[in-house]
């Protein structure tokens, strides 16, 4: 038997364990309970050239960190499942997920895209969240990464974005991957403010716990990085909290501090909103106006708050990244091939700067199978849901409001 085919009967043997536990008189008793998903495709290409990578890896499909700003909730919905619901209570396993990535990594071989290729592990959903402890998915890719990095594929460049400070157990395998390739691990971080934390990123470590992972990482020589973001009005903008977390952050090792203002498309925009009003009523008000109609923040609001990065990024040696993407679209072919439905839509559903895709618990793409997990069927994707195959004007890099989110592979500039 294969390492990959042992790796396999492992993850399925745990799901069915878990299963047995979180059972009791036929009834689920968890609200994360795992299910397995089959795919097809585990390597993704990313054919945008706006983008910063050649492929992205999601071992996981939803997140238990449960982050009320999320922007990858949408991609449930390729799934049949509720985006705004459910996307943080059925987070789904790939169950041959080992095999096909070692398959899809063989087939590169050879290929144009074997040179160099540019690898981005965490773009919809945290490889290292809660279910990592258990099926180890993310150890699995890495472990591939490692050794395929030798046997055909030559100067990876492997970026690893989140929130957990469980990516220090795989110390031994970065460096490893690390020794003849670019590796960079972004962990996401906010605020400093553990209590506020907790309300806008309920399972997530604490702030504390990332910083120190952040520290670990870098005495190991693991090139590190952190993503400020979201930037939330009202919340997390202020000077005070924005130069304690730099502060803390250059402490720790991170070079390069990447930061955008938040952003909110459907359905992460009503869970935020309904978030908002219930846990935090005083924010609200203030939100809700400046980003009325709007899925991005205010042009004079991103003004200010670049000038203030800025600043504080020179206060404190900190590098920033000159390139501007919007991080969803990274995520969007994705979503659509890697579920087994076939052959992916030529265009994202996702419109770009300002048109977003209506969130609705009733998908044609996809089936829910209770007993069974989430399978996918095979079905073409209906047109109505294809936009217009007109390409959209890519942003100015000086306009206020562009992304601002890279992935560590580009040019930096100290600003």
């Amino acid at each position: 038997m294969r390492s990959s085919e042992m790796k396999q009967a492992v993850v399925e043997q745990a799901v069915e364990q878990t299963a047995a536990k979180n059972t009791v008189a036929n009834k689920t008793v968890s609200k994360r309970d795992a299910e397995l998903l089959d795919i097809r495709v585990a390597l993704n290409p990313c054919d945008s050239e706006r983008m910063p990578f050649d492929f992205t890896i999601n071992p996981y499909r939803g997140c238990a960190f449960a982050c009320r700003y999320c922007y990858a909730r949408y991609t449930h919905e390729w799934l049949g499942l509720n985006g705004a619901e459910e996307f943080d209570k059925r987070v789904l396993v790939k169950k041959n997920f080992a095999a096909v990535l070692e398959r899809d990594l063989a087939r590169m071989r050879g290929t144009k895209r074997a040179t160099r290729p540019t690898i981005a592990i965490g773009t919809a959903t945290d490889p290292y969240q809660p279910l990592e402890h258990r099926y180890g998915l993310t150890r699995q890719a890495l472990e591939l990464l490692a050794e395929e990095s030798g046997q055909g594929l030559s100067g990876l460049k492997v970026s690893i974005t989140t929130k957990s400070d469980l990516v220090v157990r795989d110390i031994p395998i970065l460096k490893r991957i690390a020794a003849n390739n670019c590796l960079r691990v972004h962990l996401s971080l906010t605020t400093l403010d553990r209590d506020l934390a907790r309300k806008l990123e309920p399972g997530a470590p604490s702030p504390r716990t990332r910083i120190s992972a952040i520290a670990t990482l870098a005495r190991a020589g693991i090139a590190v990085d952190a993503f400020v973001m979201p930037i939330i009005m009202g919340l997390t903008d202020s000077e005070e909290n924005l130069d304690a977390l730099f502060g803390a952050l250059a402490a720790a090792g991170v070079r390069t501090a990447v930061c955008e203002a938040l952003f909110l498309r459907a359905p992460t925009r009503d869970v935020f909103f309904e978030f908002l009003n219930e846990e935090l009523p005083d924010a609200a008000p203030l939100l809700e106006q400046r980003y009325h109609g709007n899925v991005y923040a205010p042009p004079i609001f991103v003004e200010r708050l670049q000038a203030r990065v800025r600043r504080l990024r020179r206060k404190w040696q900190l590098l920033g990244p000159l390139k501007t993407i919007d991080p969803a679209r990274a995520v969007t072919r994705e979503s659509a091939r890697e579920a087994s439905y076939g052959s992916s839509p030529a265009h994202s559903p996702l419109r770009y700067r300002g048109h977003s895709l209506q969130s609705s618990s009733k998908s044609k793409l996809g089936d829910v199978r209770p007993t069974g997990g989430v399978r996918s069927r095979e079905t073409r994707v209906p047109s109505s849901s294809i936009p217009s195959r007109r390409t959209p004007r890519p942003p100015r890099e000086d306009a206020p409001g562009t992304r601002q989110l890279g992935f560590g592979f580009g040019e930096e500039s100290q600003e």
